[in-house]
């Protein structure tokens, strides 16, 4: 077969893989998306946190290291049957885990991953902050409303 046909033939195939895996618009995601989940409160440079965030298109990031030094993962993710899907771009790691989003202390939300894929499958909880709480991290700050 004729190589400059195959060309675009795969990168169709790719962007519908992309389409199919991002195409979630369940009430779901209002519960993920917005704001980042943080695994701790940092306020040194050096001190170590990770945290995910979830773009309501499907895509996401997730950081860790020290403040002020981090390292990002991409990835795709999607909810079905009160399931949380990842699928991380770099590694071609695919997993699926158990998820809730609870009231926690102090007026945050607590997001709890039943087998957090960067925490070695454990259960894992990430706390959203307060409404109008300045977070600094990750290379920016931001006030949240």
């Amino acid at each position: 077969m004729n190589p400059k046909r195959i060309l675009p033939l795969l990168a169709l195939l790719a962007a519908g893989a992309a389409f199919a895996f991002n195409g979630q618009t369940t009430a779901d995601h209002k519960e993920l998306t917005g704001d980042p989940w943080y695994s701790r409160r940092v306020e040194k440079v050096g001190e170590y946190f990770t945290f995910y965030f979830f773009n309501p298109d499907g895509d996401g990031i997730y950081r860790f290291g020290k403040l002020g030094k981090v390292l990002t993962e991409r990835f795709h993710w999607k909810v079905s049957a009160g399931r949380l899907t990842l699928a991380f771009r770099n590694t071609g790691e695919k997993v699926t885990t158990a998820f809730r989003v609870t009231d926690a202390d102090g007026g945050q939300r607590r997001l709890t991953l039943e087998k957090d894929p960067r925490e070695k499958g454990k259960p894992f909880h990430y706390v959203r902050k307060r409404t109008g709480e300045v977070v600094k991290g990750a290379g920016w700050t931001t006030i949240l409303d």
